[in-house]
Protein backbone atom coordinates (compact mmCIF):
# COMPACT_ATOMS: atom_id res chain seq x y z
CA UNK A 1 0.00 0.00 0.00
CA UNK A 2 1.62 3.32 -0.71
CA UNK A 3 2.34 6.19 2.03
CA UNK A 4 0.72 9.00 1.84
CA UNK A 5 3.83 11.49 1.73
CA UNK A 6 1.42 14.58 3.31
CA UNK A 7 0.96 12.13 6.41
CA UNK A 8 3.22 12.90 9.32
CA UNK A 9 5.48 9.34 9.93
CA UNK A 10 3.63 9.34 13.57
CA UNK A 11 0.08 8.77 11.36
CA UNK A 12 1.68 6.40 8.77
CA UNK A 13 -0.29 3.38 8.16
CA UNK A 14 2.89 1.23 8.60
CA UNK A 15 3.75 2.77 12.18
CA UNK A 16 -0.18 2.01 13.14
CA UNK A 17 0.24 -1.85 12.08
CA UNK A 18 3.52 -2.27 13.79
CA UNK A 19 2.18 -0.99 16.93
CA UNK A 20 -0.96 -3.10 16.66
CA UNK A 21 1.06 -6.17 16.27
CA UNK A 22 3.58 -5.62 18.78
CA UNK A 23 0.93 -5.19 21.82
CA UNK A 24 -1.08 -8.37 20.07
CA UNK A 25 2.20 -10.23 20.74
CA UNK A 26 3.01 -8.68 24.29
CA UNK A 27 -0.69 -9.61 25.23
CA UNK A 28 -0.19 -12.91 23.83
CA UNK A 29 3.30 -13.68 25.16
CA UNK A 30 1.94 -13.06 28.86
CA UNK A 31 -0.97 -14.85 28.64
CA UNK A 32 1.00 -17.75 27.59
CA UNK A 33 3.43 -17.31 30.43
CA UNK A 34 0.87 -16.93 33.44
CA UNK A 35 -1.01 -19.92 31.60
CA UNK A 36 2.28 -22.13 31.78
CA UNK A 37 2.93 -21.05 35.40
CA UNK A 38 -0.94 -22.09 35.98
CA UNK A 39 -0.81 -25.67 34.35
CA UNK A 40 1.90 -26.41 36.92
CA UNK A 41 -0.10 -25.25 39.78
CA UNK A 42 -2.59 -27.31 38.51
CA UNK A 43 -0.36 -30.44 37.72
CA UNK A 44 1.19 -29.52 41.13
CA UNK A 45 -1.98 -29.56 42.84
CA UNK A 46 -0.68 -25.85 44.72
CA UNK A 47 -3.85 -24.17 46.42
CA UNK A 48 -2.77 -20.92 47.83
CA UNK A 49 -0.03 -18.19 47.02
CA UNK A 50 2.35 -19.49 49.89
CA UNK A 51 2.68 -22.74 47.77
CA UNK A 52 3.21 -21.04 44.47
CA UNK A 53 6.08 -18.91 45.96
CA UNK A 54 7.85 -21.48 46.60
CA UNK A 55 7.64 -23.14 43.82
CA UNK A 56 10.28 -23.12 40.74
CA UNK A 57 8.95 -23.46 37.28
CA UNK A 58 10.39 -27.19 36.15
CA UNK A 59 11.54 -28.19 32.75
CA UNK A 60 8.68 -29.15 31.69
CA UNK A 61 6.67 -26.39 31.59
CA UNK A 62 9.17 -23.63 30.77
CA UNK A 63 9.66 -25.77 27.63
CA UNK A 64 5.87 -24.87 27.11
CA UNK A 65 5.81 -21.33 28.34
CA UNK A 66 9.23 -21.04 25.57
CA UNK A 67 6.90 -22.82 22.69
CA UNK A 68 3.99 -20.10 23.64
CA UNK A 69 6.32 -17.17 23.24
CA UNK A 70 6.90 -18.95 19.58
CA UNK A 71 3.14 -18.93 19.34
CA UNK A 72 3.10 -15.69 20.28
CA UNK A 73 5.51 -14.55 17.92
CA UNK A 74 3.91 -16.43 14.72
CA UNK A 75 1.78 -13.78 15.12
CA UNK A 76 3.63 -11.49 13.50
CA UNK A 77 3.08 -13.42 10.23
CA UNK A 78 -0.53 -13.49 10.69
CA UNK A 79 -1.80 -11.70 8.02
CA UNK A 80 1.02 -12.93 5.31
CA UNK A 81 -0.65 -16.56 6.03
CA UNK A 82 -3.11 -16.66 8.23
CA UNK A 83 -4.54 -19.88 7.65
CA UNK A 84 -1.45 -21.88 8.20
CA UNK A 85 -0.56 -20.07 10.78
CA UNK A 86 -3.98 -20.15 12.79
CA UNK A 87 -4.28 -24.02 11.99
CA UNK A 88 -0.47 -24.04 13.38
CA UNK A 89 -1.70 -22.72 16.73
CA UNK A 90 -4.61 -24.15 17.42
CA UNK A 91 -3.48 -27.55 16.97
CA UNK A 92 -0.48 -26.33 19.16
CA UNK A 93 -2.68 -25.35 21.29
CA UNK A 94 -5.04 -28.53 21.46
CA UNK A 95 -2.01 -30.70 22.42
CA UNK A 96 -0.14 -28.42 25.18
CA UNK A 97 -1.62 -26.55 28.24
CA UNK A 98 -1.54 -23.24 26.75
CA UNK A 99 -3.48 -20.53 26.66
CA UNK A 100 -7.10 -19.43 24.95
CA UNK A 101 -6.20 -15.72 23.66
CA UNK A 102 -3.40 -16.62 21.40
CA UNK A 103 -5.79 -18.52 19.17
CA UNK A 104 -8.35 -16.36 18.68
CA UNK A 105 -5.86 -13.57 17.03
CA UNK A 106 -5.06 -16.47 14.77
CA UNK A 107 -8.82 -16.96 14.10
CA UNK A 108 -9.07 -13.04 13.63
CA UNK A 109 -6.52 -12.55 11.02
CA UNK A 110 -7.93 -15.84 9.28
CA UNK A 111 -11.22 -14.67 9.27
CA UNK A 112 -10.33 -11.36 7.74
CA UNK A 113 -9.40 -12.51 4.27
CA UNK A 114 -10.21 -16.73 4.24
CA UNK A 115 -13.02 -18.30 2.41
CA UNK A 116 -14.70 -21.38 1.50
CA UNK A 117 -13.43 -24.55 2.83
CA UNK A 118 -10.06 -23.45 4.72
CA UNK A 119 -12.33 -20.69 6.67
CA UNK A 120 -14.49 -23.40 8.27
CA UNK A 121 -11.52 -25.44 9.19
CA UNK A 122 -9.66 -22.87 10.51
CA UNK A 123 -13.18 -22.39 12.63
CA UNK A 124 -13.28 -25.72 13.72
CA UNK A 125 -9.87 -25.89 14.90
CA UNK A 126 -9.63 -22.62 16.79
CA UNK A 127 -12.91 -24.21 18.51
CA UNK A 128 -11.29 -27.22 19.13
CA UNK A 129 -8.28 -25.42 20.68
CA UNK A 130 -10.47 -22.55 22.83
CA UNK A 131 -12.54 -25.79 24.13
CA UNK A 132 -9.27 -27.91 25.21
CA UNK A 133 -8.15 -24.90 26.57
CA UNK A 134 -11.43 -23.77 28.40
CA UNK A 135 -11.44 -27.38 29.60
CA UNK A 136 -7.91 -27.71 31.38
CA UNK A 137 -8.35 -24.65 33.17
CA UNK A 138 -11.85 -25.33 34.53
CA UNK A 139 -10.26 -28.46 35.80
CA UNK A 140 -8.11 -26.56 38.59
CA UNK A 141 -8.83 -25.47 41.54
CA UNK A 142 -9.86 -20.88 41.48
CA UNK A 143 -6.23 -20.36 42.23
CA UNK A 144 -5.19 -21.83 39.46
CA UNK A 145 -7.85 -20.96 36.54
CA UNK A 146 -8.89 -18.38 35.07
CA UNK A 147 -12.17 -20.02 34.03
CA UNK A 148 -13.66 -20.52 37.62
CA UNK A 149 -12.10 -17.20 39.04
CA UNK A 150 -14.40 -15.10 36.53
CA UNK A 151 -17.52 -17.52 36.76
CA UNK A 152 -17.14 -18.26 40.71
CA UNK A 153 -17.00 -22.05 40.45
CA UNK A 154 -16.11 -23.23 43.72
CA UNK A 155 -12.88 -25.38 44.56
CA UNK A 156 -14.25 -29.00 45.00
CA UNK A 157 -16.92 -28.83 42.48
CA UNK A 158 -17.44 -30.18 39.24
CA UNK A 159 -16.46 -27.66 36.86
CA UNK A 160 -20.25 -27.77 34.24
CA UNK A 161 -19.83 -29.15 30.52
CA UNK A 162 -21.93 -26.47 29.40
CA UNK A 163 -19.80 -23.77 30.86
CA UNK A 164 -16.70 -24.83 29.01
CA UNK A 165 -19.45 -25.33 25.78
CA UNK A 166 -20.68 -21.70 26.48
CA UNK A 167 -17.09 -20.02 27.44
CA UNK A 168 -15.70 -21.49 23.93
CA UNK A 169 -18.68 -20.29 22.01
CA UNK A 170 -18.98 -16.76 23.42
CA UNK A 171 -15.12 -16.39 22.81
CA UNK A 172 -15.32 -17.80 19.22
CA UNK A 173 -18.17 -15.89 18.68
CA UNK A 174 -16.93 -12.48 19.76
CA UNK A 175 -14.13 -12.94 17.53
CA UNK A 176 -15.71 -14.15 14.49
CA UNK A 177 -18.06 -11.32 14.96
CA UNK A 178 -15.43 -8.67 15.45
CA UNK A 179 -13.86 -10.19 12.13
CA UNK A 180 -16.97 -10.65 9.68
CA UNK A 181 -17.46 -6.28 11.20
CA UNK A 182 -14.01 -5.28 10.56
CA UNK A 183 -14.54 -7.74 7.04
CA UNK A 184 -17.68 -5.95 5.91
CA UNK A 185 -16.82 -2.66 6.76
CA UNK A 186 -13.67 -3.29 4.43
CA UNK A 187 -15.90 -4.10 2.08
CA UNK A 188 -18.27 -1.61 2.21
CA UNK A 189 -15.02 0.86 1.91
CA UNK A 190 -13.68 -0.94 -1.47
CA UNK A 191 -16.84 -0.73 -3.08
CA UNK A 192 -17.04 3.14 -2.18
CA UNK A 193 -13.59 3.62 -3.46
CA UNK A 194 -14.32 1.70 -7.02
CA UNK A 195 -17.63 2.98 -7.10
CA UNK A 196 -15.66 6.68 -7.30
CA UNK A 197 -13.27 5.15 -9.69
CA UNK A 198 -16.08 3.88 -11.92
CA UNK A 199 -17.73 7.24 -11.81
CA UNK A 200 -14.43 9.15 -13.00
CA UNK A 201 -13.78 6.58 -15.65
CA UNK A 202 -17.35 7.38 -16.73
CA UNK A 203 -17.03 10.89 -16.66
CA UNK A 204 -13.72 11.46 -18.73
CA UNK A 205 -15.65 8.88 -21.11
CA UNK A 206 -18.41 11.51 -21.65
CA UNK A 207 -16.04 13.78 -22.14
CA UNK A 208 -13.99 11.80 -24.37
CA UNK A 209 -17.57 11.39 -26.42
CA UNK A 210 -17.99 14.52 -26.48
CA UNK A 211 -14.82 15.84 -27.67
CA UNK A 212 -15.00 13.49 -30.48
CA UNK A 213 -18.58 14.71 -31.65
CA UNK A 214 -17.30 18.08 -31.56
CA UNK A 215 -14.48 17.04 -33.66
CA UNK A 216 -17.53 15.05 -36.12
CA UNK A 217 -19.30 18.28 -36.07
CA UNK A 218 -16.44 20.51 -37.20
CA UNK A 219 -14.94 17.79 -39.89
CA UNK A 220 -18.53 17.80 -41.36
CA UNK A 221 -18.43 21.51 -41.70
CA UNK A 222 -15.32 22.04 -43.26
CA UNK A 223 -16.07 18.98 -45.31
CA UNK A 224 -19.21 20.44 -46.47
CA UNK A 225 -17.84 24.35 -47.17
CA UNK A 226 -14.72 23.68 -48.02
CA UNK A 227 -14.88 20.93 -50.44
CA UNK A 228 -18.01 22.01 -52.01
CA UNK A 229 -16.06 25.30 -52.62
CA UNK A 230 -12.57 22.93 -53.97
CA UNK A 231 -14.60 21.09 -55.83
CA UNK A 232 -16.40 24.04 -57.46
CA UNK A 233 -13.12 25.46 -58.56
CA UNK A 234 -11.91 22.05 -59.88
CA UNK A 235 -15.23 21.60 -61.75
CA UNK A 236 -14.82 25.21 -63.42
CA UNK A 237 -10.87 25.07 -63.64
CA UNK A 238 -11.51 22.16 -65.98
CA UNK A 239 -13.90 24.20 -67.79
CA UNK A 240 -11.85 26.63 -68.26
CA UNK A 241 -9.00 24.53 -69.39
CA UNK A 242 -10.75 22.63 -72.32
CA UNK A 243 -12.64 25.95 -73.38
CA UNK A 244 -9.55 27.97 -73.41
CA UNK A 245 -8.08 28.64 -77.28
CA UNK A 246 -5.08 30.54 -75.57
CA UNK A 247 -2.54 27.81 -74.39
CA UNK A 248 -0.92 30.11 -71.39
CA UNK A 249 -4.69 30.35 -70.17
CA UNK A 250 -5.33 26.56 -70.35
CA UNK A 251 -2.03 25.74 -68.73
CA UNK A 252 -2.80 28.16 -65.71
CA UNK A 253 -6.51 26.97 -65.54
CA UNK A 254 -4.79 23.30 -65.38
CA UNK A 255 -2.80 24.58 -62.37
CA UNK A 256 -5.37 26.02 -60.85
CA UNK A 257 -7.62 22.61 -61.05
CA UNK A 258 -4.88 20.65 -59.99
CA UNK A 259 -3.79 22.83 -56.85
CA UNK A 260 -8.36 22.50 -56.24
CA UNK A 261 -7.40 18.48 -56.29
CA UNK A 262 -4.17 18.91 -54.57
CA UNK A 263 -6.04 20.59 -52.03
CA UNK A 264 -8.99 18.48 -51.34
CA UNK A 265 -6.53 15.38 -50.69
CA UNK A 266 -5.07 17.56 -47.55
CA UNK A 267 -8.39 18.48 -46.61
CA UNK A 268 -9.00 14.72 -46.51
CA UNK A 269 -5.86 14.19 -44.86
CA UNK A 270 -6.72 17.12 -42.38
CA UNK A 271 -10.15 15.28 -41.91
CA UNK A 272 -9.00 12.11 -40.99
CA UNK A 273 -6.75 13.10 -38.43
CA UNK A 274 -9.34 15.11 -37.09
CA UNK A 275 -12.01 12.27 -36.64
CA UNK A 276 -9.08 9.51 -35.68
CA UNK A 277 -10.49 6.60 -37.32
CA UNK A 278 -7.75 4.49 -35.73
CA UNK A 279 -9.07 5.07 -32.24
CA UNK A 280 -11.26 2.48 -30.81
CA UNK A 281 -15.22 3.73 -30.72
CA UNK A 282 -15.28 5.15 -27.14
CA UNK A 283 -18.97 5.32 -27.13
CA UNK A 284 -19.54 1.46 -26.76
CA UNK A 285 -16.92 1.67 -23.29
CA UNK A 286 -20.27 3.36 -22.16
CA UNK A 287 -22.44 1.42 -19.62
CA UNK A 288 -26.19 1.46 -21.04
CA UNK A 289 -29.58 -0.18 -19.66
CA UNK A 290 -28.58 -3.33 -21.53
CA UNK A 291 -25.44 -3.61 -20.05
Amino acid sequence: MPIDPALPWWRSPRLRRGVVTGLVVAVCVCFEAASAVLAQYRHDGITDQAAADAMDLSNRFAVIMLIGFVLAGALVWRHRWPVWISLGISAVTIALPLGAITPLFALYAALLVTTGPWLWASVALATAAEFASVWRDGSGPQFASWSRGMLSVRDGTHFPWWLVVLETAVLVGVTAGLAMLVRSRKALRDSKVNEGRSETKLHALGEEVARQAERERIAREVHDVLGHRLSLLSLHASGLELAADDPKLARSAALVREGAQESMADLRSLLAVLRQPSDPDISQALPTCRN
